[in-house]
């Protein structure tokens, strides 16, 4: 079984990533925000990262399931 899916990041850590580099040399925020996102929009919320600080970046954890 393979699953092709999306991740989402809350919007705060997104716009603190674009604030450093390389980041920053693209603008100030995504091409694509999550509410304007279709995909987010239709149930990606499931897809939100729950994050947490380490060192100078950040570790993420998401749980899912499968339904056979």
């Amino acid at each position: 079984m393979v699953h092709t899916g999306q991740l989402f990041f809350p919007a705060a850590v997104t716009e603190a990533v674009y604030a450093h580099p390389p980041y920053r040399e693209h603008g100030t925020a995504p091409d694509t925000p999550n509410p304007e996102d279709a995909i987010f929009r239709n149930g990606g919320s499931r897809g939100m990262l729950s994050l947490r600080r380490s060192g100078g970046g950040y570790v993420a954890s998401i749980a899912t399931g499968v339904h056979a």
